[in-house]
């Protein structure tokens, strides 16, 4: 019973997920028209398996402070995506997906979901964390790639102390 209804779950979601990602493209493309991101992602994935064993989903700090919202969070990421919990580090809530194969390729290839169809997402500002050797990197709008931008960041915070 517990397996038919975490299908018909996955199921419904799968189509939720179809028609807000529409509206959430839609507004993207509108949005992108005066506003872009302050990174550009490059690259390719090159199936490691290093993002969907070590999936990090933050979430606030302040949170932690509420178990109960903690453990619901926990409940929907195993129920939707098939996230097995390891634990929490920092303000990251750490998972591992159960639909990986052994070749590090993922197994529901046609139907996995948006959340990892899109990764890595480009905020609009800032950039999203990646695994080493994944494939994907950022350049900065301007030209420069991110390690320059960090390497500049940091040796101007050293003399601003």
């Amino acid at each position: 019973c517990f397996h038919f209804f975490r299908f018909l779950s996955q199921v419904v979601t799968y189509i939720l997920e179809g028609v807000f990602g529409f509206f959430e493209t839609l507004s993207y493309k509108i949005i992108t028209l005066f506003k872009k991101t302050e990174f550009v992602r490059q690259g390719q994935c090159q199936m490691t398996g290093q993002c969907c064993n070590a999936i990090g989903m933050e979430f606030p700090k302040s949170w932690q402070r509420y178990p109960r919202i903690i453990n619901v969070i926990k409940k929907w990421h195993y129920l939707r995506y098939n996230f097995k919990f390891h634990g929490i580090q920092g303000n990251m809530l750490v998972y591992e997906c159960q639909y990986l194969t052994k070749d590090n390729r993922c197994g529901i290839q046609k139907f996995k979901p948006k959340l990892c169809r899109d990764f890595p997402k480009i905020p609009y500002w800032g950039y999203t964390k990646l695994h080493k050797g994944c494939g994907f990197s950022y350049r900065k709008r301007d030209g420069r790639t991110f390690d320059e931008v960090l390497v500049k960041k940091q040796s101007e915070e050293k003399f601003e102390v």
